[in-house]
């Protein structure tokens, strides 16, 4: 496992320990955050992947978001008492990241997004919502 991936895999479990907002998301809500997820985030990732382009557009706009999405929806997900039924999603965001952690840490290598495994959770919040990921924790 290279470093990032385990930096980030620490980061994600602390965050999914934290309070989360009392209104629990329903099946239904999930289920249009993860086909927002994967028509937009997770297509413009592969994309970026595929051409393994590094840049901000990739960095922020793509890899950013889906390590806010994998950590939003496992948040969601756990809140609504919905874990069980989403851990095939979550799983499939976790291996998503996994796979691409090498390319992943150069985007952060070369200044393309930022460190999240490094960002406290009101940071790691803020960075979301400011990139404007399809969900954030």
């Amino acid at each position: 496992m290279t470093p990032f991936a385990k930096k980030c895999l620490a980061a994600m479990a602390s965050v999914a320990l934290l309070p989360v907002p009392a209104q629990a998301e329903t099946a239904r809500e999930i289920d249009g955050y993860l086909d927002d997820i994967y028509k937009y985030d997770v297509k413009w990732f592969n994309d970026c992947v595929r051409k393994q382009e590094l840049s901000r557009s990739c960095g922020d706009n793509a890899a950013a978001r889906i390590i806010c999405d994998y950590q939003a929806i496992m948040i969601v997900a756990d809140e609504s008492g919905l874990a069980r039924r989403y851990n095939v999603e979550v799983a499939r965001l976790a291996s998503l990241i996994g796979k691409n952690a090498d390319y992943i840490q150069e985007l952060i290598d070369r200044g393309h997004m930022e460190d999240t495994a490094k960002l406290n959770t009101s940071g790691m919040r803020r960075y979301c919502r400011s990139i404007s990921s399809a969900v954030f924790p």
